[in-house]
This record gives structure tokens, sequence and C-alpha cells, in this order.
């Protein structure tokens, strides 16, 4: 290598660089110069290190430096021949090993980098996953949490619902039991007073007792029915005990049905005349003007002239232009509007139409009864076998409605009241519809 190359390498801060293509001593040698030119350069900027020349200014040790190059110089020509030349192939080599290994290094870096980003993920996602878990866990709990209370209300609800409706049972039935005793009084005492009123009644009139058919000898006193039993009659009611008359309807048994006596037919009645009873009796009063057509129609239907003005006095209190039933039932006998044969009120109301249309009507029944009185009578006032004391004041508690009931007292009133030419409206003991006028 010639002096004029190892002067152009020995530049400020690449003579060590260039050194390192030389033997050892020589690398030597270079490096310490070239840390002399570094030295040099940074303390006299005037120094051109690459040709070794200096300003006139340059001091002593500035050029004891270029003397140690001009020493590095010779040794180098001394040497030259004996450096070898440099193999391009190893460095080629070597380079393209530093270069796999650095790619090598930087797969390794973007594996260890991919997996730990993989591994990182994986984390995140089996933590996200841990708190879905964990707030579906929570609200399925507090679900079950809900609903366990919510069952516990429903339950203790239903408990108390239950225990109101014991104690409500359990108050019924007291207030029934006090209320089947008052009932039970009610009806002794009510049944004392209509054995007064009944005693009075047939003291004060002066009414001789007749039998409708004179000369048939039959009498309801000592008449005996399969399922009613005695008849009870006797010479202060000779048509029957009013229990015989309402046999089966019961106050304290409410829902029981009423079965009317069999066999009592017309010829066993006994009743006054329509003259007697208005001369014993003055309530026969506003009867007296139709007595004749009460007695017309008996001569052409066969129906006692004494009942049919008993149903007139206990239906309209014998005044002819009467509607009741809410305005559905008409005149004297208050016969209904289907009844009328397609008259107007007033052609139904007409006092001899009336009576003889209601004397037909009774006549039907009395016939399709088998001749049985008592239970005719009771239909004519909306009686039905099987009528209950239940059924019969079901509309008592309204007063709207407590004219509707069936009076109960009615077959005693009729039997014997109004047929015997007594006041027929205050007797019997059952006296439902007396509610409706208080």
């Amino acid at each position: 290598m010639k002096v004029a190359t190892l002067l152009a390498l020995a530049s400020v801060g690449s003579l060590a660089t260039a050194s390192n293509r030389f033997p050892a001593n020589h690398r030597r040698a270079a490096r310490s110069f070239g840390s002399r030119s570094l030295e040099l350069e940074a303390r006299a900027p005037g120094v051109d290190a690459s040709t070794g020349t200096y300003a006139a200014n340059a001091s002593l040790e500035k050029k004891d430096t270029f003397h140690d190059i001009a020493q590095v110089a010779k040794l180098v020509v001394a040497d030259s021949a004996t450096v070898a030349p440099v193999d391009t192939s190893v460095l080629a080599a070597q380079e393209d090993k530093k270069k796999a290994e650095e790619k090598a290094a930087a797969l390794k870096a973007a594996a260890e980098k991919k997996a730990q980003e993989e591994a990182d993920a994986a984390a995140a996602a089996a933590k996200k996953k841990a708190a879905v878990a964990k707030a579906k866990a929570e609200r399925v709990a507090k679900a079950k949490a809900a609903a366990a209370a919510q069952q516990k209300k429903e339950e203790e609800a239903a408990a108390q619902k239950a225990a109101e409706e014991k104690a409500a049972k359990v108050a019924a039935a007291k207030k029934a039991k006090a209320e089947k005793a008052a009932a039970a009084k009610a009806a002794k005492a009510a049944e004392k007073k209509a054995a007064s009123v009944k005693v009075a009644a047939t003291k004060s009139s002066s009414v001789k007792l007749d039998k409708v058919f004179s000369g048939k000898g039959n009498s309801l006193i000592g008449f005996v029915d399969s399922n009613c039993g005695p008849s009870g009659a006797t010479d202060e009611e000779p048509n029957g005990s009013e229990s015989w008359l309402n046999c089966g309807l019961s106050r304290t048994n409410p829902n029981a049905g009423w079965t009317p006596p069999s066999g009592v037919t017309l010829d066993h009645l006994t009743v006054v005349s329509l003259e007697k009873a208005l001369a014993g009796n003055s309530v026969w009063a506003p009867c007296e003007q139709y007595f004749s057509l009460f007695e017309q129609v008996e001569q052409e239907t066969g129906v006692p002239a004494i009942l049919l003005a008993s149903f007139a006095l206990q239906e309209s209190t014998c005044q002819h232009d009467v509607a009741g039933d809410n305005g559905g039932a008409f005149g004297l006998m208050q016969i209904t509007q289907d009844k009328c044969q397609g008259r107007d009120k007033a052609g139904c109301q007409e006092p001899y139409f009336n009576i003889k249309t209601a004397a037909a009507y009774f006549k039907g029944e009395l016939e399709g009864l088998g001749g049985n009185v008592i239970a005719a009578t009771a239909v004519y006032n909306g009686w039905f076998s099987g009528l209950s004391y239940a059924t019969a004041t079901r509309y008592a508690s309204d007063p709207s409605t407590c004219d509707y009931q069936q009076n109960l007292d009615y077959l005693y009133q009729m039997f014997n009241g109004w047929v015997l030419g007594r006041t027929g409206y205050e007797l019997g003991s059952y006296q439902n519809l007396k509610i409706c006028r208080d």
C-alpha cells in the first residue's frame, strides 16, 4: 500500500478504521496516530490532517504529530508485501450471517410479540367472558331472589286472604245463627200475635159460618192428608191451620219447598154468603156494587161468588180502575195483559169482563189440578209447587222490588179470612209484605 493511500486513510476520524486492514503491529501504530490526529483536529483547527500541512502558527506539538504519521507510513511501506489480500467472500458470508441472524432475531421478536399479543388477547377475552358470565350469574341470582320474594309475597297474601275468608265465614256463621234465633223468636211472637188477632176477629164478627154447598156434609175438620197430615181445622179455623195450608214452607229451613195438601175441593170449604159478609164486616162495602156481577158469574162458571169477591178484596180492595204489578195487572181481579183478549186497559178493567175472565182462568186451573182448590187458589197469586221461603222473599231487601214477593200469608188470609167474611189483610204469621209498607 502506498504512503499516499495511508495518508488519505489517516484523515481525521478514519485512520483507526483503515488500520484494521494492516497487521497487528501496524494497526496499533495507525490507531495511535488516529487518536493523535483527532486530538490535533480538536486542538488546532488550522491543521489539514489529510495532507499533513498546517498553518504557520502551528505549534511544535503539531509537528511532532506529523512526524508520527511519517513513522507509521514507513512501517506500512516496509511491510506492505506481507499484508494478505482481503477475502471478500468471507466478508460477504459474515455479512449474510449477520443479516440472517438479524432476520432470525427479528422473526423471533415478531413471533414473541405476536405470541404475547395473542396471549394478551386471550387473557382479555377470558376476562371479558368471565365478566359476562359473572354478570349473567348475578342477573340470574337477582331474578331468582326476586321470584322467591314475589312467591313469598303471594303466599303471604294468599295466607292472609284465607285467614280473612275463614274469619268472614266464622262471622257469617255466627250472624246466621243469631239471625236464625231471632227469626225463630220473631216467628213465635208473630204466631202468638196472629193467634190473638184471629181470636179477636172471630169474636168481633157476627157472621154465621155456612157450607158453600149445603147438604154435602164435607168439612176439613178431621181431614188428614197423606203428606201434610191432619188439617188442624177447628171451629175458629174451619178451613185448615196456617202451617197445614203452607205445608213444607219454613223460615228455619228457607229452601224447603211448598207442597199443597191434596184432595181438598170446593165442597170442603166453609164459607159465608156475600150478604152475611157485608152485614158482619164493613170492609166488604167497596165490593157491594159488584155483588150482582159476582153472583151472575157464579151462575155462569160455578165458581162461588164469595170466592170471587174474596179475590177482588185481596187483589184490588174492589177497585175496578187499579193497575197493579207495576202496571201489568188490571181491574177488580188484577188479571194480566195476556188474559185481556186484545182489549186495551179500559176494556180489560170493565168489571163484568174482568170478573168473568178471572173466573174462567181460575176454573181452568182448578180443573187442571184435579179440583184441588188450595192449589188453584195459590196459583192465582203466583204460587207454585216447590215454592220456598227463600224464593218467595228474594226481592224483599230492595224497596223498588219489595212488592214482587209472593204473599206467604195468602192462603191463610183467603181461607180463614175473606171467605169467612173476616178481614184477611192482617191475618197470618209471615207478614213478609208488611216491610214494603213500613
